[in-house]
């Protein structure tokens, strides 16, 4: 890869004082934003970033635009490589803006009063979680409505409620998982991806859902620790997808946030289907293999765009979860049987 040098120039007279920087890349070859780049401080501010290839979620990664988030790698004493477990997934950052404005009142006027949620909690509060020897409450059990300290009450819309949009996530979910277990999808590393004998199709789940939307009320970033679901009582997965804009728009994209997840597909190796890992993988790929994990059987997501001040540019944001029961990303389990396709399943 070409290395890329960012050089800054202080000129004091006829002195100039060169000051060389970290190389970071993306893993395409894309130059990272610094600090110094326009619009970058907010960010690099706000988050507390010390590089611009920084820890995110499990990896390591940088913007190429505001915004705009991609795995990376640095030389000459950047930040290194980091591990991923792979238990949940991840967030896709995406930066810009959208045409048009809409008449969205960011006042969290919209938002449900949900009382005592004492129905919630007696449903959720036994579901706990342990994990790295801390027990984890319930997301529907620590949680009750709008966080209004982190959401400043200023949501603009949230919820999925119409039938049209949950079908439209059902749909696009499935003919992406449709796609792999034909045998039709060509990229990944070391050849295509092997049809699948066992691709289960999804369906909407209303208690995902409910923990999905829960989580993004809090408007807070990474994923949540607990969302089991009294069906799905060992392991919840789950994908987000956030985005910046610069204006207020109704507009939810889906579909291209869930394509997102899906094109991390060209950076797993096909060898890795029969034997979950993210060995020799070039790039981050927990969003496609959960949302592809053949065991998997239901979905349930949330969706949020809230007012956040401390983004300068971009305080528009939109955040979209799903939730999967069951999960996947299980380490050394199959993400799905390869054979012809349907022919391990039940029906």
């Amino acid at each position: 890869l070409t290395m890329l040098r960012g050089i800054y120039f202080t000129v004091c007279f006829i002195v100039c004082i060169k000051e060389a920087f970290s190389e970071c890349q993306t893993l395409s070859g894309n130059r990272c934003l610094t600090k110094n780049d326009p619009g970058a401080a907010e960010y690099f501010n706000y988050f507390g970033w010390k590089s611009s290839c920084f820890d995110y979620n499990g990896g390591k990664y940088c913007m190429i635009s505001i915004g705009n988030l991609r795995p990376c790698k640095c030389t000459n004493g950047g930040s290194g490589g980091g591990g991923n477990d792979g238990s949940n997934g991840g967030t896709v950052g995406q930066g810009g803006s959208d045409n048009g404005s809409d008449n969205l009142k960011c006042d969290s006027s919209t938002v449900e009063n949900f009382g005592e949620c004492s129905g919630l909690k007696q449903a959720f509060c036994p579901l706990t979680f342990f994990k790295s020897g801390v027990t984890h409450r319930n997301t529907l059990c620590k949680y009750c409505g709008e966080d209004k300290q982190t959401c400043s009450s200023k949501i603009c819309t949230y919820d999925i409620t119409s039938e049209e949009d949950k079908q439209r996530i059902v749909d696009k979910h499935n003919d992406l998982r449709s796609n792999v277990a034909l045998g039709n999808e060509k990229k990944g590393i070391g050849g295509p991806q092997p049809s699948a004998a066992n691709m289960n199709r999804l369906k909407w789940d209303s208690d995902l859902a409910k923990s999905a939307q829960m989580w993004t009320l809090q408007c807070q970033r990474g994923h949540d620790n607990n969302r089991l679901t009294p069906q799905f009582d060992v392991w919840v997965g789950q994908n987000i997808a956030s985005s910046w804009n610069s204006v207020k728009t109704s507009s939810r994209h889906y579909e291209t946030m869930i394509q997102g997840w899906y094109d991390e597909v060209k950076d797993f190796p096909s060898k890795n289907v029969e034997k979950y890992s993210s060995e020799g993988a070039t790039g981050q790929v927990g969003h496609y293999t959960a949302l592809v994990w053949a065991a998997t059987t239901r979905v349930g997501c949330g969706f949020i765009m809230y007012y956040d001040d401390t983004m300068l540019l971009y305080p528009y944001k939109k955040m979209f979860v799903c939730n999967y029961g069951v999960g996947g990303n299980l380490f050394g389990e199959a993400v799905y049987k390869i054979g012809k396709p349907g022919s391990d399943c039940p029906n």
